[in-house]
């Protein structure tokens, strides 16, 4: 996703363990999939989403606003192993959003790590 758009190479993250990442990445016909592996400390991450201008929780902000009809957001959070809790929303905008990823998410048919349809309502 970070490299949609030509020239517009914008993916940046940070590792905040002690040790390297294995990162793997292939296609899966329309999908693209990344996996990363590192050493366990103690962590889990949970993902939900993703999230459309129109199917979305009810009250669901994305930084302080509504999202924009062009945007896919996913809120992820973070349970460290002293049970400390962060949530952070991963956005990303796009020109126009690629029409099988509207035909597939909408809010009858949310992604499988989504809230459930009842949430929603």
């Amino acid at each position: 996703d970070a490299t949609i758009y030509p020239g517009i190479q914008d993916l940046v993250f940070l590792n905040d363990s002690d040790n390297y990442l294995l990162i793997q990445a292939y296609s899966e016909g329309k999908e693209a999939v990344v996996n990363m592996y590192g050493t366990p400390d103690g962590r889990s991450v949970e993902l939900q989403g993703p999230y459309f201008a129109d199917a979305h929780p009810k009250g669901f902000l994305y930084n302080g606003r509504l999202i924009d009809d062009n945007e896919i957001v996913w809120r992820q959070t973070v349970t460290y192993e002293t049970g400390e809790e962060k949530e952070y929303d991963i956005g990303s905008k796009y020109k126009d959003l690629p029409a099988f990823l509207v035909q597939e998410h909408t809010q009858k048919n949310l992604h499988a790590s989504a809230l459930p349809k009842t949430v929603l309502e």
